[in-house]
């Protein structure tokens, strides 16, 4: 029975990660779930993970690998049935935007060229127009995202769970209260030195007083305009080489990957990795818009191939697709802090960075980390209502406090992933503190430069997901990840030592 389900779930994973590939690399217009479920539907019914739970029961408490494969199908088995009762709403929003039209400066633009506008427009006020025109296709998709939240809450029931919060927390085995007590330590003790720091940012790059920060600013407060030319678009795939080729990884030889940076009307602006199979048929699609954000999307979707690109072909199909979300992120954000390494920059891109531009990335990290422990904390509230609109002042008011930047409620479901994968990128950016500095301690403060690094990279992506990245940063030799490394590393990049209590 289990061998004949892992061959069908594999497929399953590769047909909808085709799906979404080809509609959201702006291939494909429609996002089409139907078919794909109306196929592999059988695998995640009622029926079907009770015959799971069972098989996991049977197995001996000494063969501890199958069993946490089980845990790891029935995991995402559950998360599929819910995102098949979702899937009319998931498909519908998905048309809304893709068809959504904004005039602009004379011309059509789709929803998602005028997200990515944002970041190049230079005058605030031009911004907030921008910003309102895109807040209107959300608030037009907002009454579907609302019928899906009930349904979300339905099928969390139907489990047996008081609400999707308690579903999540039981399948995925996440402590969500100690993560709790982390996002509110991390917000208290850098609040001082955010605000600090982002007062001189704002001024410095977009001529803006803290107070008339606005959600239509972050683009280009993250786009860095002025060091645009230091970060060409034409850049970027000699630059994903250039970091595999210091690491002993040839590109050029590596044909399960594909970098798709082609500019297409349709294409979402956020970067992504399609692993469609592991390890065989990766795609890494970015949207090139010049500037340090395409670099840092790059650098980040690298990791996320190079992990998936090297996974051992013959783990079984859940250590491949279903397991922690967290170590793939965590790679992802290995690579990606290259960009706040002087040494790097200097090496790869003849940049003498200055202290002002490294700052100014840390103050991006510290607005993100931020950003993302605010959104974990409202998360929480979220997935515990039936009326997510009575938590939408929430959203607005959380978000506004953590980053300085002025937040509506609008977004209070748009701006929310499946599955609390903000908690995911939360627990990675807590991991990788701890990988890199393992790395540099085991091959220096260049590692990058060092094949050796590269191999024993390759070691632990061949692992696939079969391991939680706490256990993974334990098996390394470290001890479990706190966010002590995280905190101290912000005050020392920002010049503020800790306080004393």
């Amino acid at each position: 029975m289990l061998d004949a389900y892992r061959e069908e779930f594999a497929r399953f994973h590769e047909a909808l990660a085709r799906e979404e590939y080809e509609h959201y690399s702006g291939r494909k217009e429609t996002l089409e779930l139907e078919p794909i479920y109306d196929r592999y539907g059988h695998l995640f019914t009622r029926d079907a993970i009770e015959a799971l739970r069972r098989e996991r029961e049977a197995i001996p408490a000494s063969f501890e690998t199958l069993r946490r494969a089980l845990d790891l199908l029935i995991a995402d088995a559950t998360e599929r049935a819910l995102q098949m009762r979702l899937r009319p709403w998931t498909e519908r929003i998905a048309r809304a935007e893709a068809s959504a039209e904004i005039s602009w400066d004379g011309e059509t633009l789709t929803f998602y060229q005028a997200k990515q506008r944002l970041a190049t427009e230079p005058h605030p006020h031009r911004r907030r127009e921008l910003q309102a025109q895109c807040l209107e296709v959300v608030r037009r998709t907002n009454e579907l995202r609302l019928e899906r939240w009930g349904e979300l809450q339905r099928a969390a029931r139907e489990f047996g769970y008081s609400d999707s919060r308690a579903l999540y927390q039981a399948v995925r085995a996440r402590d969500f209260e100690a993560l709790g007590r982390q996002w509110a330590q991390f917000l208290e003790e850098t609040e001082e030195v955010y605000q600090a720091h982002l007062r001189d940012a704002l001024l410095s790059e977009l001529g803006l007083r803290p107070e008339d920060a606005d959600r239509a600013d972050i683009p280009a407060f993250l786009h860095l305009e002025r060091y645009a030319d230091v970060f060409p678009r034409e850049g970027l795939r000699a630059i994903y080489e250039e970091v595999l080729r210091g690491l002993g990884i040839e590109a050029d030889r590596q044909k399960n990957i594909e970098v798709d940076d082609e500019e297409r009307p349709r294409k979402h602006p956020r970067a992504f990795c399609a692993p469609i199979r592991i390890p065989e048929e990766i795609k890494l699609v970015i949207a090139p818009n010049g500037g340090v954000p395409d670099y840092q999307a790059l650098l980040h979707e690298a990791g996320h191939a190079q992990h998936y690109a090297w996974t051992a072909a013959t783990l079984l199909p859940e250590f491949k697709y279903a397991g922690d979300r967290a170590v793939s992120e965590t790679y992802a954000f290995l690579v990606e802090s290259l960009l706040r390494e002087p040494r790097w920059l200097d090496e790869a891109l003849h940049f003498p960075a200055s202290e002002h531009f490294l700052r100014l990335l840390w103050v991006h990290r510290l607005f993100l980390l931020r950003r993302y422990a605010a959104k974990c904390e409202y998360e929480q509230l979220l997935h515990a209502t039936d009326e997510p609109e009575t938590v939408a002042s929430e959203y607005a008011e959380r978000l506004t406090r953590a980053t300085g930047f002025r937040h509506g409620p609008e977004e209070f479901l748009s701006d929310v992933d499946d599955g609390f994968y903000a908690t995911d990128y939360w627990r990675a950016w807590v991991a990788e503190v701890w990988l890199r500095d393992l790395v540099k301690t085991r091959f220096g403060h260049r590692w990058w430069r060092h094949p050796r690094a590269g191999r024993f990279l390759i070691e632990l992506w061949e692992t696939g997901e079969r391991y939680a990245i706490e256990e993974i940063i334990r098996q390394i030799g470290t001890e479990a990840p706190s966010i002590e490394p995280l905190l101290d590393e912000v005050r020392a990049a920002l010049g503020r030592r800790r306080r004393r209590g």
